[in-house]
């Protein structure tokens, strides 16, 4: 069962206190404090919540006194928030909890897909032919669950403000399935949520050739509050992780910046994707 915690909070903490620990080998802090070496690695890095009683035990042996003590405690508090997605935890995974976590909290998410509409712009229609073909659920009740995960993170569309999303996708996407029963509806989707102006596609047309292709699915996360940090979450250059990291970051500024040399325009993309659905009626 997925650790019942947040991943992005336990991270952070976790960044923390390998930055206490300094020069020292974790088996001299784990001597002198009493905790398990290898439990303490997995504080560090972030895949266990370290226990209050352990955090305070490693916040006297550092000497960490006052408000940076109490920011720590704090940040490990904001960890056992239980929210939405904690109901599912059983069919979700460490990355995707950290994933819906941040995207829950972004206020502009910008992505690159392949020849498919991101998760969070697919219709539950389109959602479950994937879920059909892609998919290794062992019950169609295990399969609902996964559904209900991506008709809840679908609301953040339509929260008051909403999600903003920048999606590049390959032209390819429109002939994702041959189901005018999955396709209309989709179309229907993108062309509602286009209309509201807060999600801008921009389409690789066919016409790109190879240069146009993806490889790699990456999407980069970012916050209303002043002086946050940027997370990115790039599901195969980083092996699913999610991370503030300069690097990733200038690696989607790079893609980002090449694949939209290929694609239409806003407003292209847009009448492309009118033209499609009306091909479908």
């Amino acid at each position: 069962m997925p650790p019942h915690f947040s991943p992005i909070a336990a991270g952070a903490l976790g960044v923390e206190l390998g930055a206490l620990r300094g020069n020292l080998l974790l088996r001299e802090v784990a001597k002198a404090t009493g905790i398990d070496v290898s439990d303490l690695s997995k504080y560090e890095n972030g895949s266990k919540l370290i226990p209050e009683r352990s955090l305070e035990r490693l916040l006297d042996f550092h000497d960490v006194q006052g408000t940076r003590r109490q920011a720590l405690l704090n940040l490990r508090e904001d960890a056992t928030k239980v929210h939405w997605w904690a109901a599912f935890r059983e069919i979700l995974d460490h990355q995707m909890i950290g994933e819906i976590e941040v995207e829950a909290k972004a206020a502009l998410l910008e992505e690159i897909v392949d020849d498919c509409f991101g998760y969070l712009l697919q219709h539950p229609t389109a959602r479950a032919e994937n879920a059909q073909y892609y998919w290794k659920q062992s019950s169609p009740d295990e399969a609902e669950l996964w559904l209900e995960v991506h008709r809840r993170r679908q609301r953040r569309l339509f929260d008051s403000p909403p999600l903003h999303v920048h999606t590049l996708v390959h032209e390819l996407a429109f002939e994702r399935s041959t189901d005018p029963h999955v396709m209309i509806p989709q179309l229907t989707l993108l062309r509602d949520l286009t209309a509201q102006g807060h999600v801008v596609l921009h389409v690789i047309p066919k016409t790109a050739g190879a240069a146009g292709r993806v490889f790699f699915r990456v999407k980069r996360y970012s916050y209303d509050e002043e002086d946050s940090p940027t997370y990115v979450f790039s599901e195969a250059l980083t092996a699913g992780t999610v991370q503030e990291s300069e690097r990733e970051e200038l690696r989607f500024k790079r893609a980002w910046a090449r694949l939209s040399a290929l694609a239409l325009s806003p407003e292209e993309s847009t009448d492309l994707l009118h033209r499609r659905l009306k091909d479908w009626l």
